[in-house]
């Protein structure tokens, strides 16, 4: 997989760029702007073997990771836990929240 695209953030008025991002899942190289936040938090993330995704407050669950700069679930994981918006051509693979953590439940500190 290969992407070229502008990488946006939340921001009151709408999404705000922060950053170009060129990424090729084969080779795991990245370019643009932005390349440099993404391979410091692979980097971080590989070692730790996990990145934490944050839903709808209060929920965060973990996922997995191993070799986030090549394989895209992982990647878009990685992108989601950095706080910005995960590009379309990343949205199908990007995991999904865990069931448990759809319903609040006071006896859990989040």
């Amino acid at each position: 997989m290969r992407l070229d695209t502008t990488i946006t953030r939340y921001h009151w008025s709408g999404s705000e760029p922060v950053g170009t991002l060129v990424w090729d899942s084969e080779t795991g190289e990245l370019g643009g702007t932005f390349a440099d936040k993404v391979r410091e938090a692979a980097s971080e993330a590989k070692r730790a073997g996990v990145v934490y995704m944050i839903g709808p407050v209060p929920s965060v669950w973990d996922v997995q990771v191993k070799d986030p700069l090549h394989r895209p679930r992982e990647f878009a994981a990685l992108l989601q836990s950095m706080g910005v918006f995960v590009p379309a051509e990343l949205q199908p693979v990007l995991p999904k929240m865990p069931r448990g953590l759809r319903k609040y439940n006071p006896n859990v500190v989040y």
